[in-house]
């Protein structure tokens, strides 16, 4: 007869299982049979590649939940923070005229820069001065230039974001305790709540 042995992370899942015919115990090895057979087999991952066992104290119990639906939801909680939080999209000018990175936003500032644009073609506006950019119940004023120079600001916001957002999404995937999952910070390295000063 031979005893078969579990080692387990600090959630309990089952990261080894042994024979003690070709490996001894050590002081972490639990023991969960002491009048096994010569081998003692037992599927660890699932087909993802997360750990899918558990030690209750007691017996070997299939993981609830599983790793890979606790990666799911933190993936979900990451979508919803990098495309709805307000700190994520959210952007000042000379600490005055707030507006955010969101699609309509950045549709209004383009529509804005080709009228002026279409204007100073066809000589109807002046080439230099400030024109007065509103949004929202708030206004600044704005060379087309310096709006330009917004817009490419508010890209620059985007497409940095969108990097972290990947960042993090390739990260959590490759957590593998729910412990680690549930810990990870993915506000950290967003651009949160932009300033473009002007002046």
């Amino acid at each position: 007869m031979y005893k078969h042995y579990i080692e387990i992370d600090q959630d309990n899942y089952i990261t080894e299982a042994f024979c003690n015919a070709f490996r001894q115990p050590t002081a972490n090895s639990i023991c969960v049979n002491e009048a096994g057979g010569r081998h003692f087999h037992l599927q660890l991952m699932d087909v993802d590649g997360h750990l899918c066992k558990k030690w209750d104290g007691l017996a070997i119990i299939d993981s609830v939940p599983p790793l890979s639906s606790v990666i799911g939801k933190k993936l979900g909680e990451l979508e919803d923070y990098h495309y709805t939080a307000d700190e994520v999209r959210r952007i000042t000018i000379n600490s005055e005229i707030k507006f955010t990175t969101n699609s309509q936003d950045r549709a209004l500032i383009v529509e804005q820069i080709i009228n002026i644009q279409q204007q100073i073609d066809l000589g109807t506006y002046p080439v230099s001065p400030k024109f007065t950019y509103y949004y929202s119940n708030t206004s600044i004023d704005l060379t087309l230039d310096q709006l330009k120079s917004v817009y490419i600001f508010c890209m620059n916001t985007v497409n940095q974001n969108y990097q972290v957002y990947q960042n993090h999404r390739e990260a959590i995937k490759k957590l593998t305790t729910i412990t680690k999952v549930n810990n990870y910070n993915f506000t950290a390295k967003y651009l949160k709540n932009n300033n473009f000063d002007l002046t």
